[in-house]
């Protein structure tokens, strides 16, 4: 074990000192837009990016994760090569559909909400370019993750986040930010790094053959993914909504505030590196549920104290700084305080995914999709008439606890496999003190190294 969390401080000292770099361009552009669009565009802004949400989850089928996972874990019982072929018939599936995307943007308008319609009539070529984007990021983004590539995946973040600044900065002393400009800087910004984190494809094994790698992900589907596939179709497929749901009763300035406080909590997520290492790293491990749970109780735990600091942190931090950079959204504050609760939450289940996708468990996921769908469509419309932007947060809160201690319950009854005990948290032991201190030692290395 002592290994892997060595690997783990690496990695971790890696995405979290980008992280730092990346936040502060993001910080600073984001900002930027905010001074220059009023509340309206700037929802109307929030709207047109949340195209990339269904098209992403249309395009993979819902099985993202599940490929990152069961691959990860082939990479760790030496069995890769059989799988390879399997992620290239993903690749050249999600093309595939991805250009029936397209197509439909221009021959079935009619079939998509008021707002989102006008959205594509305003806006339809930024809005194709960047579902394309989104999606190609994604495919070299997912296969630098799967080979725990966390330097090069940081460097095009870093990138992606300077790029923006930069353009943004540029656009704002121009006097030329608007809707139509702050799309193409996405778009842009989004793209140029993809060169980064393309390297990684040549674990694909090439693009020939690819009848016989589309055979290879029929088959994989047919045993692991067809669970999966219905579950992005029940739940992914309304990747949005909320923001929606908010739309349609409260309006765009709602969607702002939503947004806005979302934004803010996005940011303080940034900091935690937990999930992004542990999936490939938990998934690799899978098959030893002794491993596993030890490696995952212990993560949960030092997740849980790093959200604990942050939280403290962005109590007293969050109104200074939005009062400074962008006080119309003062009133974002409390949306934000009962948003960022997640962090607690995200911090206990961070583990979660790969276990559940590593033990093929794609069934039992997808029933609780479908229960946070229904939560979705019936009592978030219900919590958000009564209670306005708050309502659309405490529902989000009570189906995810709900759903994570079903998780949780799930891997303990199946697979021998306890990811997150309360009473964890409250204490600090011996291999405690010894695994922070070989953690802080290696990252402290690591930056050392770095500068």
């Amino acid at each position: 074990m002592s290994s892997v969390y060595r690997q783990i401080a690496k990695d971790s000292a890696i995405i979290m000192a980008s992280r730092l770099v990346l936040k502060f361009f993001s910080v600073f552009s984001y900002f930027m837009i905010l001074r220059a669009l009023s509340l309206k565009d700037y929802g109307f802004v929030s709207l047109a990016l949340s195209i990339s949400g269904p098209a992403l989850a249309i395009s993979g089928l819902g099985l993202d994760d599940l490929l990152l996972s069961q691959g990860a874990r082939a990479r760790g019982e030496k069995r890769y090569a059989e799988f390879a072929p399997v992620l290239g018939g993903f690749i050249a599936m999600r093309i595939v559909i991805l250009a029936g995307i397209t197509a439909s943007l221009f021959f079935v308008r009619s079939l998509l909400g008021e707002q989102y319609l006008e959205v594509v009539n305003r806006y339809l070529w930024q809005a194709i370019a960047w579902v394309w984007i989104v999606n190609i990021r994604w495919i070299g983004d997912g296969v630098t993750q799967m080979f725990e590539k966390f330097k090069r995946f940081s460097q095009a973040n870093i990138l992606e986040s300077a790029l923006r600044a930069g353009m943004i900065l540029l656009l704002y002393l121009l006097g030329r930010l608007n809707i139509n400009t702050v799309l193409w800087v996405y778009i842009l910004s989004k793209g140029i790094p993809t060169v980064l984190v393309f390297p990684a494809l040549r674990h694909l094994g090439g693009w020939g053959n690819l009848i016989g790698k589309t055979k290879s992900l029929y088959s994989f589907v047919k045993q692991k993914g067809a669970w999966e596939t219905v579950r992005m179709l029940s739940g992914n497929l309304l990747s949005g909504l909320n923001q929606w749901i908010v739309a349609g009763l409260l309006g765009l300035e709602a969607v702002a505030i939503y947004n806005f406080a979302s934004s803010m909590n996005s940011l303080l997520a940034q900091f935690s590196p937990f999930r992004q290492i542990l999936y490939p790293i938990v998934s690799r491990m899978s098959s030893q549920a002794e491993s596993a749970s030890v490696l995952a109780r212990r993560m949960s735990k030092y997740a849980m104290w790093l959200a604990a600091l942050m939280l403290l942190g962005s109590a007293v931090g969050a109104p200074l700084g939005v009062w400074l950079l962008a006080p119309k959204y003062l009133n974002a504050i409390p949306a934000f305080y009962l948003l960022a609760f997640s962090q607690l939450i995200n911090a206990a289940t961070v583990s979660h995914g790969p276990l559940m996708y590593s033990n093929n468990e794609q069934k039992y996921l997808l029933k609780l999709s479908v229960f946070g769908t229904v939560s979705g469509v019936t009592v978030m419309p219900f919590l958000t008439w009564v209670f306005g932007v708050y309502g659309a947060i405490l529902e989000s809160h009570l189906s995810t606890l709900t759903i994570s201690w079903l998780r949780e319950k799930r891997l303990r009854d199946r697979h021998g496999v306890t990811s997150f005990v309360v009473s964890d948290v409250f204490k600090v032991d011996d291999y405690d003190k010894q695994a922070i201190r070989k953690i802080w030692q290696a990252a402290v290395f690591r930056v050392k190294s770095a500068l």
